[in-house]
């Protein structure tokens, strides 16, 4: 039985990698090592002791800083970090990596903001209807002496039925959606939401920023474009992140005589001027500090849009909320209406 047991893994959550890259970056730029900032790491974050030991034992018998890392990082992160390293780009990268990680969690949170007190209106309000379903009516059909129908002419209420149900069905079908997505791979999951209208696009603004600004670390560093391919090709494939699978098929195209800057303009998930700057016939460092510039307006343009999206979306919410407390009085005083009204007759 000890044989089968599922072996134990130290991943770090999302914030504590961002902390770790940066605290990393911090470290290596004031001169320490690998393996004694990571001992310096072990003390000041002693939750973090088994997956940074675990690190440790692995680089000290011989394997690469990418292979090592898979037990704190995702193994996109672990693969750059040891792309940069064999390149002389590990401190840039590891800032560029942590300042990135932090941005899309910042979004996460305005999103779980965004949405935490108005769903919890809605909650609240459904919890009203069902309650005013079993007590108030039940009361106001008695003084009518009318049991059982005091229900049936409140508009307001079918109304709130059918709102509420709209509701429902709507946060069912986002909980679906969200669930598949969780089954696709990496890059069908990008193909889906280049689809979707709201969310399209966010994708290609985010994906186009992201490839342009870790294309511009390494092209500056005097890697080719095949030879990036080739790395995350080599090194991420088992793990089917998005970086093996978009290496794994712009490798494909390479073999099939297909440049680079021809395939990826063929990708529904990237912005077209990002293959435009591949055309242009540039050295590896001119072309790095173009894809930079475009990175940084791309960044910039998703950025607006998320920020777009925020101040849109509580509106509607509160909308909806605003239009359910009305119906909802409606609903009540509606039916206490009716039966004054029987009762001084």
């Amino acid at each position: 039985m000890m044989g089968f047991r599922k072996k134990k893994t130290f991943r770090l959550n999302a914030s504590d990698q961002a902390a770790f890259l940066s605290e990393l970056a911090e470290l290596s730029q004031a001169g320490y090592s690998l393996g004694l900032s990571l001992d310096v790491l072990k003390t000041g974050h002693p939750h973090w002791s088994p997956g940074l030991l675990a690190v440790q034992e692995k680089l000290a018998v011989g394997m690469d800083l990418s292979a090592a890392l898979k037990e704190l990082l995702s193994p996109t992160l672990a693969t750059y970090l040891d792309l940069a390293r064999q390149h002389g780009r590990f401190d840039e990268t590891l800032h560029l990596l942590a300042e990135k990680v932090r941005q899309l969690l910042s979004y996460q949170r305005q999103l779980k903001q965004a949405l935490a007190y108005p769903v919890l209106l809605i909650f609240i309000l459904i919890g009203l209807v069902f309650t005013l379903e079993q007590t108030l009516y039940p009361v106001f059909a008695e003084l009518a002496g009318n049991v059982g129908s005091s229900g049936g002419n409140n508009w307001p209420l079918a109304f709130l039925h059918g709102l509420l149900g709209m509701v429902i069905m709507l946060a069912v079908a986002l909980f679906i959606f969200y669930a598949y997505l969780l089954r696709c791979t990496p890059l069908k999951r990008l193909l889906i939401l280049t689809k979707v209208p709201i969310l399209s696009g966010m994708t290609k603004d985010l994906v186009s920023a992201l490839l342009a600004e870790n294309l511009a670390v390494f092209l500056g560093a005097g890697l080719s474009l095949p030879s990036i391919i080739e790395h995350f090709f080599n090194g991420g494939d088992e793990d089917h992140s998005l970086s093996a699978e978009l290496a794994k098929y712009a490798r494909r195209a390479l073999l099939l005589g297909i440049s680079v800057d021809e395939w990826l303009e063929k990708q529904s998930y990237v912005r077209p001027g990002l293959s435009a700057y591949l055309t242009r016939g540039f050295d590896s460092r001119t072309l790095a500090a173009y894809l930079s510039y475009y990175a940084k307006r791309e960044y910039e343009r998703f950025d607006q849009q998320v920020k777009s999206f925020f101040a849109m979306l509580q509106p509607v919410l509160f909308s909806i909320i605003g239009g359910t407390i009305v119906l909802l009085y409606l609903a009540m005083l509606l039916p206490l209406y009716q039966n004054l009204g029987g009762y001084q007759l």
